[in-house]
């Protein structure tokens, strides 16, 4: 299973569209958990890790360390915007 460490400081509305496409991963067990990287969080980001279940981590060593999965698929801000406009 893969833990998805998502770097997503000032990246609320780039995760509307990225954490429902990971559903269909969760379900099948590919993926185990989303982790969220974010040094100072916001109500929305704290509101966005509740609702789906995503944990939360102040830094990219606090996120590989909580994570559980036995692969890590970080994925870079840049990649994770370019693939939501490819989708739009």
């Amino acid at each position: 299973m893969i833990s998805v460490v998502i770097p997503a400081a000032q990246a609320v509305r780039d995760l509307a569209g990225l954490l429902p496409a990971l559903v269909p991963a969760v379900v099948s067990g590919l993926v185990r958990e989303a982790i969220l990287v974010d040094p100072a969080p916001d109500g929305a980001m704290l509101a966005i890790c509740e609702d789906s279940g995503a944990g939360l981590a102040p830094d990219l060593a606090a996120a590989l360390e909580r994570a559980r999965g036995e692969l890590i698929l970080a994925l870079p801000p840049a990649r994770i915007r370019a693939s939501l406009a490819s989708t739009e």
